[in-house]
């Protein structure tokens, strides 16, 4: 069968650049393209494609409410939402209103491939540690429908456990490989869930599961299965707070450096950037806390050395070929199992944001508590931080 793909990005290079990569599989085609969300939703209707590859951010109508539009369409398409490392908050809505997972805009080519063949097949969440983390983060607060007490009852023990593992991101097979039974077993077993908990694919029963404290928040253990939904929402694990220096960086252009390169070069490319930036965390005694696609989340316990160490990152990836940019802030910050979260975290994705090619973008914050150590900025004035009260003043590193 020939998966039909319609892509959505109001960014007419981007979509060309997917339309090769679609295009080159003798099992896919690119039936039509959308450059916004209102658009999206008039050619799903016209075209009738299996797949939708959908940004969130476009013009008109963004991909969320375009998301929206069409799962309520009689047999909607599998709909994979394009993001970026500071989206989340986005990303898991397109989830909950019915997107079958999503994938970041810099992943190599035969991920964007493999994720269009999981979507069209009901397989499996798109870059599942990270899907699980977000379902994990805002599916308590996010007032999605729980599953009634009574339906969770009606799960059998083997139906819970597949369940548990379906939450921590796993594929069919990787689950029969968990639970020793064969891979048309745990089919089974899936599509037994999806009917006692009346949704239309994996995604959505995960969603439902955390939302309905039956998956318990940070669980990962094998078999840890909550049997009934927690009173006023899911368990939280004990907060620790930190004061803390995060550093966020990412490649510059990564989209059309994996379409120019091809997929063997670039993703070569993005392990020795991986290892440049390893190298750099270790030198200025950095902790790596999430690595996404091209992306770093770290932090320090001193704001200067975060500082020289994305300083260090930016030239040695330029090395490479590449351009980084960066972001950091310091603030308290919350210690979540391996992960960090807070205000603070959503303030140094956005200064990343923000910043130009080989540009390292710092907080006021971070400018006063360097004082004296030899860095210089240059004053970027206030910016408004989507989703943070008040400006916020900005500052360039200079080199």
């Amino acid at each position: 069968m020939t998966i039909r793909v319609l892509i959505a990005d109001d960014q007419q290079l981007l979509r060309a650049g997917f339309a090769v990569i679609v295009g080159s599989e003798a099992d896919m085609t690119v039936v039509g393209e959308a450059c916004d969300g209102r658009e999206a939703v008039r050619r799903v209707r016209e075209l009738r494609p299996d797949v939708v590859l959908m940004d969130i951010r476009m013009p008109e109508l963004d991909g969320l409410a375009a998301t929206e539009q069409i799962m309520s369409m009689p047999d909607p398409p599998s709909i994979i939402v394009l993001t970026t490392f500071d989206a989340n908050e986005y990303v898991y809505r397109a989830l909950r209103a019915g997107a079958s997972g999503f994938l970041l805009k810099d992943a190599p080519p035969s991920r964007l491939l493999d994720a269009i063949r999981a979507a069209a097949h009901g397989d499996a969440l798109i870059e599942p540690s990270i899907t699980r983390r977000l379902l994990e983060r805002f599916a308590a607060t996010d007032g999605v429908e729980a599953v009634p007490a009574p339906v969770l009852e009606e799960l059998t023990e083997r139906e819970a456990a597949v369940l548990q593992q379906m939450a921590r991101g796993l594929s069919n097979l990787e689950i029969a490989d968990e639970l020793v039974v064969a891979e048309t077993t745990v089919k089974t077993h899936v599509a037994h869930i999806l009917a006692k908990l009346g949704v239309r694919d994996r995604v959505q029963a995960v969603v439902r599961a955390y939302a309905s404290g039956f998956v318990p928040t940070g669980t990962t253990t094998p078999g840890v299965v909550n049997r009934q939904p927690a009173v006023g929402g899911p368990s939280q694990p004990p907060v620790d707070r930190i004061l803390a220096t995060m550093l966020f960086t990412d490649v510059v252009d990564s989209t059309n450096h994996a379409v120019t390169r091809g997929d063997r070069d670039w993703t070569e490319l993005l392990e020795r950037h991986r290892e440049v930036v390893r190298r750099e965390l270790k030198q200025h005694r950095g902790r790596e806390i999430v690595t996404t696609g091209d992306g770093f989340l770290a932090t320090f316990d001193g704001p200067a050395r975060a500082v020289r160490c994305a300083l260090a990152i930016v030239e040695g990836t330029r090395e490479l070929g590449i351009e980084i940019r960066a972001g950091l802030h310091t603030g308290e910050i919350e210690l979540m199992r391996g992960d960090v979260g807070g205000i603070a975290v959503h303030i140094c994705a956005r200064l990343s944001a923000l910043a130009g090619a080989g540009e390292v973008l710092v907080s006021s914050t971070v400018k006063d508590l360097v004082t004296g150590s030899g860095l210089h900025f240059e004053d970027r004035g206030a910016r408004d931080l989507k989703g943070v009260p008040d400006p916020w003043r900005l500052f360039a590193v200079r080199t």
